[in-house]
Parts: structure tokens; sequence; C-alpha cells
């Protein structure tokens, strides 16, 4: 499909994370000899194209009511959804690609339980995103085990929305469904309807089948070592047991190619409701051994084995996503501009983050839009070891033939201590006091470093140096009205360089 955004990440908040999947390597196909009357038959994998997860930390524990931080990850979930949309040759069509959530448990206590447990999550937020009041009434009035939404729903949405401020404790239905409704405007900024969701609303039991379902703790990230699961098991140590295993914890939203659909009657997973043999029913041989094997002295991650999940439905689906990985990543903030410093203000832009991989087909490529500041920022995986960047016209339509408007290749290096020469040199450059237009041969392939102190003066800074201390110094004040900027790398001049760029 023309314009995927590839293997990237998107976005990461304290909650969450979005990103692009790769692009799934060719499949090989038997094909034999057909008569008049025959043909060969090829059926294209279901598979994300992008996801989604929303952590725990935007519920409480063993809650299904979405807290009000929830708005970051409807944000960047809104984003994706456009970035993945696809406009039809043929028809002009905009074709969107529809969803399916998932919700996941850790694993501690009854499977059953889990299951009920993690179908709710999903199920609340399919409601958030159809804004669906009728299904968060439904979980208000039906607790379940500590899913009591009358326990915190109402003072949390209290708090959010000064409308309902005096609302009571325990509101009539009507005060309460708009309560719901307001508060769901508030968090999510879009609104779909079932018809958007990969079964389409079609579960003939109105149970979302194909649409949002519940794993129990069927498929956890996480799996503690032998000695800490003997630990853990202490009723004293049930709060570091809980905030170990909050990666268990999440809800996942995967993305599917445009014009994807499914028979929920031919889905595999159960419905949220429903109990866990449906689940069961898709293990691996021994299962149960992968989500229960506890090493001796070693926990067991789902990154570095990618053996502890049981479902292998669900493992097909997501074991190739950067939300099921814990990537680090940093975030790369550039400002863009020519040589009159005439700053590259709102243009669209790819970026293609190299050495995140064995090979090139495991590069990061990221589309977006510069801000009115001319400033690229976008999070990349600390792997990352250099990158490309191509600016376009607004408006055009941009493919392999496109010319950018500009473009340039960087390199990513970990920056040196800023009560450096060398390391002060960076921050200034990545401030924009550039110290001269020329850059040292040797280095020219650098971008934020300027040249090197003169090998006869190692201790001391260069006359490039001192010019941009103070450009530094004059517009960021180190030393109040009253001094002059000298350029000098004295110690109050090092803290506000600290300050303004970080350490």
């Amino acid at each position: 499909m023309a314009g995927n955004p590839g293997n990237a990440v998107h976005a990461v908040t304290t909650g969450g994370i979005a990103g692009s999947h790769p692009e799934p390597f060719p499949d090989d196909v038997m094909l034999a000899p057909t008569l008049v009357d025959e043909q060969n038959t090829l059926r294209a994998p279901l598979l994300p194209i992008a996801c989604m997860r929303v952590d725990d930390v935007r519920f409480d524990f063993d809650s299904s009511f979405p807290l009000p931080a929830i708005a970051e990850e409807m944000a960047n979930l809104k984003a994706l959804r456009e970035l993945h949309k696809f406009t039809d040759p043929d028809t002009a069509e905009i074709l969107f690609p529809p969803f399916s959530i998932f919700g996941h448990a850790d694993p501690v206590g009854d499977d059953e339980y889990n299951k009920l447990l993690s179908g709710r999550r999903a199920t609340a937020v399919f409601a958030l995103i159809t804004h669906d009041v009728s299904m968060w009434n439904y979980l208000f009035t039906h607790a379940f085990g500590g899913d009591n939404w009358r326990k915190n729903s109402i003072s949390v949405m209290r708090a959010k929305l000064p409308d309902f401020a005096d609302a009571s404790d325990n509101p009539v239905e009507s005060t309460r469904k708009a309560m719901f409704d307001a508060y769901m405007t508030a968090l999510c900024p879009f609104t779909l309807t079932p018809d958007d969701f990969l079964a389409r609303g079609k579960d003939p039991k109105k149970g979302g089948k194909g649409d949002f379902q519940g794993c129990s703790e069927f498929n956890p990230k996480v799996l503690f070592s032998q000695e800490e699961e003997i630990e853990f098991a202490k009723p004293e140590n049930k709060a570091q047991r809980d905030g170990e295993n909050a990666p268990n914890r999440r809800v996942m939203v995967f993305l599917f190619r445009p014009g994807s659909r499914v028979d929920p009657l031919k889905w595999p997973c159960p419905r949220a409701k429903e109990k866990t043999q449906g689940c069961r029913d898709r293990f691996f041989f021994k299962g149960d051994e992968r989500r229960k094997r506890h090493l001796p002295g070693e926990r067991r991650n789902y990154d570095d084995t990618q053996d502890t999940f049981s479902c292998r439905f669900y493992d097909r689906l997501s074991n190739n996503t950067p939300c099921e990985r814990n990537i680090q990543v940093a975030l790369l903030t550039l400002r863009i501009q020519d040589g009159d410093d005439k700053i590259f203000a709102n243009l669209p832009y790819t970026l293609r983050i190299l050495g995140t991989g064995a090979d090139d087909s495991q590069d990061e490529v990221i589309e977006g839009v510069t801000n009115a500041e001319g400033i690229l920022q976008q999070p990349i995986p600390v792997s990352a070891t250099s990158g490309q960047i191509a600016l376009f016209q607004p408006g055009i339509k941009k493919d392999d033939s496109t010319k950018p408007l500009w473009s340039v290749t960087f390199k990513i290096a970990e920056p040196l201590p800023a009560n450096t020469i060398a390391g002060a040199q960076a921050r200034l450059n990545n401030l924009g006091m550039f110290a001269s237009e020329k850059v040292d041969p040797d280095q020219k392939d650098v971008i934020g470093r300027l040249p090197l102190p003169d090998p006869a003066k190692p201790d001391g800074p260069t006359d490039q140096l001192k010019r941009a201390l103070q450009r530094f110094q004059t517009l960021f004040k180190p030393h109040g009205d009253q001094e002059p900027a000298e350029g000098n790398m004295d110690d109050e001049t090092k803290a506000e360089l600290e300050k303004q760029h970080g350490s």
C-alpha cells in the first residue's frame, strides 16, 4: 500500500505507545498447474499494520474505568489512524484501518476472573472510542469483583467536568449518562462507530466478537524468577508485586489494513463476557507452561525470548509490533533552517531512522510536519545510529520520484559531558548558537558539533566557541542584565547551558 510509514514508534507517553509495524516479508506460496476451469487462490494474511498500547497507569488497580490522562493515548490513536488511511485510486474513496482491541491482565489470581476483568477494560476503551454511554452505564451498574465504578468514577468525572462539579455521589441514570457523554467527549477527540472495527459490529449476539476481547493473563510480557515468585507471594510484598507486574496489565489496539474485515462467527477469540475455553483452544502446545514457567535466578521477558505468550493467535498478531516490545526511546528534537537562518516552518517531512535493526528492512520511516518554529520532534529508538530527513512542499503527494525541497543525512552520537569543550560546543550548536558557518571537513557529516578545539590549546575554547558563548550569554543572560557577555565557560554559563539544553 502506497505511503505505508513502515516500522516506527510515533508517540510515547507516560501511559502508552503508538507505532507502525514493519512491512511483512513476502509469503512463499505453492502454485500448481491448472486446467481451464481451475484456479489457484491466494489470500492475504490478516496482520496488523499499526498499534497503540494503553498501559495500566490509565486505570486504577483492579478497575476498568479510564482515567482522564488516557486522553493522551486517544489523541495519538487519532493521529495513527489518519497516518494509515488510504485513498482508493479507482474510486477516490478514503479508507481507514479498522481496529480490534485486546485487554490483558497480570499472572496473579484466577484465570476466569482475569478474563472478565481484561474484557471489561477492552469494553471500556471500545465504548470510549465509539462514544457508547450505554456500555459504560452497564459497567457502572454491574460491578465485578474489585471493578466497581461506583467507588470512584463519579468523583473523577466531577473533577474533570466543571458543569457537573455539584453532581451527587449517586446521580440518577440520566445525569450519570450525561456525565459519561461529557467525559467521553473530553477524553477522546474523535468518535467512531462499530463499523470502523474489524468485525464491523456484526456479532449476532451483540458481544463485540472480533472488535474487542479480553485475553485474561494468558499473554504476559514479564514472568518473575522462581525466587521472586516465592517472595512476591507473601502478603507483605503485594504492593511491590503489583508494581512489578504492571507491564502485563495493558490494553492493545491493533490497526489492520484498510478494507480488512472478519466474520465474527469465525473469529477465534471468545467474547469479552465469555469464559476462557475459547482462548485455550488457541494455545500453543504446552501453552500453560509458556506462561507459568519461572526460571531460577532469571526473569523471563517477552522482549528477549518471545516465548511467554500462551495464545498462538495473539502471538502471531503481536510478535512484530513495537507496542509489545519494550523499546527504549529518546526524543529527537531538531530545528531546521537554511543558511540565512530562515526556518522551514509547517513543512511535511520524512524521517528515516537508521541502525535500529540488522538490515535496512528494519529501518524506521516516520512522516510528519515541522511546527511553526521549524522544529521536528519525534521519539526514536536509543539504538539508532544515523538518520535522513527530507522536506517537501505542502500538499504534494510524496513517492519515490518526488524531489524534496531539502534533505540531509546525519549521525546520532552520545553527547559528551556538558563541562567539556566539545560537549559545550555540541549543546550550543543544538540551541542554534552557531559559532561559524564553516564546519571542519573532518566533522562535516556530524550534525550538532562545531570544529574541535585547537590541538595546540586543548584546554581553551576556540574563537568560534567564544562567539557562540557570547550569543548564548546575550540571549539567556546567565550573569543577569548587568554582566557583559564575555564568552567564558564559567560555572554560571555551564549551569545555564545545562538548564536550557539538558545535561
